[in-house]
């Protein structure tokens, strides 16, 4: 009868593998929806860095153009 009652207890405290198997797809979807968003927003950086280098170059041939006779 003791060796029932430890298992029980062990069995109160551990996590059975339908638990752990749910908690990793939990894990790897929200992994994989961060990565999706990823994708996304290094493509806006992109776009951010080019508008910016136009940008740029617009300003200093505008500043280029007014001190210019």
């Amino acid at each position: 009868m003791n060796t029932h009652h430890f298992k029980n207890q062990l069995s109160a405290r551990a996590f059975s593998l339908i638990e752990v198997v749910l908690a990793i797809g939990i894990f790897l979807v929200t992994v994989l929806a961060l990565v999706g968003l990823l994708g996304p927003t290094l493509k806006s950086v992109d776009d951010v860095e080019q508008i910016d280098a136009v940008s740029s170059v617009v300003n200093t041939l505008n500043t280029f153009l007014q001190k210019s006779p």
